[in-house]
């Protein structure tokens, strides 16, 4: 992971929640601010299980919802639309609750301003590889399908959303459409779009992920025979739904990949837009998500979700 400047860290251990159960279930009230600067109540239901496989693997199977609470009176509470989001960490490494719960106070944020935000954990390589991670990503998609409502979310308005691996994990899952179709679930149906954060679309270029390394320290994620599959850039068809890409601007390699997607996007007329995040890297961008001036990125994410309902 790339190191953090001294500014985001204090930003981070500021909203930090110590002592937090890995495994635990726990409904949590928030304050938080919505779109207007007023503060709203938002729930969070922590560590649902969407799947139940083997013992070890079980905090890799849980997410976390947050949706406006009950006493939010500026919420309709019903059929609301859900982002899933992915976290990165190149398949190996990451989890929901990483940079210091950073995901979860981005979900807060989306959750104030009346959309629900659902965090996902999935195995990592090497317990697993591909496709290890994307049937997780599938279990869960297909788990919050079937409890939508009970979260007052309409089960067929979901939004893909992930950053650098995870945006590879939520557009495979969007693109190719029989890991949920093993589900007995449509995703042209179910997905309304996606949201990318600096992706990683074209997986199949780096030898690295599917080579083993003459140390055979690090695991391959992906074999020769199956990368090409698994590599968005490859699987872009006529019904593929609206993407947003946004990309940092210090760091050239995935400004690259994400210009190299949008226009393969653009060759097959695929409705899409892409945005960058001024003065931030890969990981910064994530924090100034929630930390930008006017939060101009974060009201285009909302923005994009109004115009694919």
């Amino acid at each position: 992971m790339r190191k953090l400047s001294a500014d985001i860290m204090t930003f981070l251990q500021q909203g930090a929640e110590p002592h937090l159960d890995p495994l635990e279930e726990s409904v949590t009230e928030f304050e938080e601010l919505d779109a207007s600067g007023n503060a709203v109540p938002v729930q969070r239901f922590r560590n649902l299980t969407y799947f139940r496989g083997e013992p070890r693997d079980a905090v890799r199977h849980k997410l976390d919802i947050y949706i406006p609470a009950q006493n939010n009176p500026s919420t309709t509470h019903t059929n609301l639309p859900l982002i899933i989001f992915i976290h990165g960490g190149g398949w190996r490494i990451g989890s929901k609750d990483d940079l210091y719960g950073l995901y979860g106070r981005i979900a807060r944020k989306f959750a104030a301003n009346n959309i629900p935000f659902a965090n996902i954990n999935y195995r990592l390589t090497p317990r697993v590889k591909h496709p290890g991670h994307i049937e997780d990503v599938a279990n869960a998609l297909a788990w919050l399908h079937a409890n939508a409502q009970h979260f007052n979310c309409s089960p067929n308005q979901f939004f893909m959303m992930g950053h650098s691996s995870g945006a590879q994990l939520a557009s495979l899952l969007t693109l190719d459409h029989h890991y949920l179709a093993q589900h007995n679930l449509n995703a042209t149906s179910l997905i309304n779009g996606v949201i990318a954060l600096s992706g990683v679309f074209n997986p199949q270029s780096r030898t690295n992920l599917h080579t083993p390394t003459p140390d055979a320290k690090t695991s391959p994620v992906f074999t020769p025979q199956n990368i090409k599959n698994a590599s968005p850039i490859n699987l872009i068809h006529p019904n593929s739904p609206p993407f947003l890409l946004i990309h940092e601007t210090i760091g050239d390699e995935m400004i690259r990949e994400t210009k190299q997607f949008a226009e393969k996007l653009q060759q097959n007329k695929i409705n899409h837009q892409v945005t960058s995040m001024a003065q931030t890297d890969h990981i910064s961008m994530l924090t100034q998500l929630i930390r930008e001036q006017e939060l101009q990125t974060f009201n285009k994410i909302i923005s994009f979700i109004k115009q694919n309902l």
